[in-house]
């Protein structure tokens, strides 16, 4: 079954019935049952409500390739490679890195609904719950060297910042080398992975994750105190594909 399509069909937050998902995605309900559970697994809190069906506690917006870069500026659409939104990765920067080996081109940008692998600094793993969160990588080219690069990490944060502070998200601040924080406490996080030659040319891969909804259960995974956007935001975080 595509997991997608169904949770495009809950996205609205309503309720659906189970006989109602089995027709529209021609499958028994046990399929469906069986797809709720495995996205449960994941982290989508999906809920079952007795008399009336499934249901997110509120509504979601799916990544769309095409509705973001239909709002870019015409500048910046002109400047991107690839701009590809999956529902699953292993990682989004996993991905790029691959891709940035075969020749994809300068400002390719990779996002993911989920990853299988996510992963932080020194290997940490990312929780990356479906349809949730922001989980996305951008291949940059050099003809410099790795040297040159070393405040890469800063400048990819201070771009953070101004994203969110443009979305009127306030409070949050950097943690040197790869955090952002809120109250003391994580919100996002980045990962620049370098490949190429040492002295040039080479690449990066700017991998970004950012918690725009963390249901409790995932926060207890966390191992490390947490926060997201729909808590800084009083409720509801920024649209995913504005942001």
């Amino acid at each position: 079954m595509d997991a997608r399509a169904l949770v495009a069909l809950l996205a609205s937050g309503e309720p659906v019935s189970g006989a109602a998902l089995a027709a529209r995605l021609g499958v028994t309900r046990a399929a469906v049952w069986k797809q709720i559970e495995a996205l449960r697994a994941r982290g989508l809190p999906v809920e079952a409500q007795a008399g009336r069906g499934y249901a997110l506690p509120y509504a979601v917006e799916l990544l769309d390739a095409a509705a973001i870069r239909a709002a870019l500026p015409a500048a910046t659409r002109a400047r991107l490679g690839a701009l590809e939104a999956h529902w699953e990765l292993d990682s989004t920067s996993s991905e790029l890195l691959r891709r940035a080996a075969q020749g994809a081109p300068d400002l390719s940008f990779v996002l993911a609904e989920t990853q299988s692998a996510g992963r932080g600094r020194r290997g940490r793993a990312w929780l990356s719950p479906p349809a949730l969160n922001l989980y996305l990588s951008c291949l940059k080219r050099f003809e410099t060297g790795y040297a040159a690069l070393s405040g890469l990490s800063l400048a990819a944060g201070v771009a953070l910042m101004r994203a969110l502070e443009d979305a009127g998200i306030a409070g949050a601040g950097l943690k040197w080398p790869n955090d952002a924080l809120a109250d003391g406490r994580k919100l996002a996080g980045i990962l620049v992975e370098l490949g190429g030659e040492f002295l040039g040319p080479c690449h990066a891969v700017i991998g970004i994750g950012v918690n725009l909804r963390l249901p409790p259960a995932l926060r207890a995974q966390a191992g490390q105190p947490v926060t997201d956007l729909a808590t800084l935001a009083g409720g509801a975080p920024p649209a995913r594909n504005a942001f």
